[in-house]
């Protein structure tokens, strides 16, 4: 997985994101233009906190029916 922010977070690119989301890059970029996942830029670059994608995850989280 990438490095880390000035604060210790760890940062993610889209390829980590896609791998732990089980989707390809184009699929994050996806999600990056429609605004549905958080993100930061980097040096003109995509990164992602680790802990906003974890909390994404589980907003997103649809329950099971009884």
């Amino acid at each position: 997985m990438s490095g880390y922010d000035e604060h210790g977070e760890q940062l993610w690119s889209v390829r980590d994101v896609a791998h732990y989301l089980q989707l390809k890059p184009k699929g994050i970029y996806a999600l990056v233009e429609r605004r549905e996942i958080p993100f930061v830029r980097v040096s003109n670059r995509l990164r992602f906190l680790r802990a906003d994608v974890l909390a994404w995850v589980e907003e997103n989280r649809v329950p099971a029916s009884e």
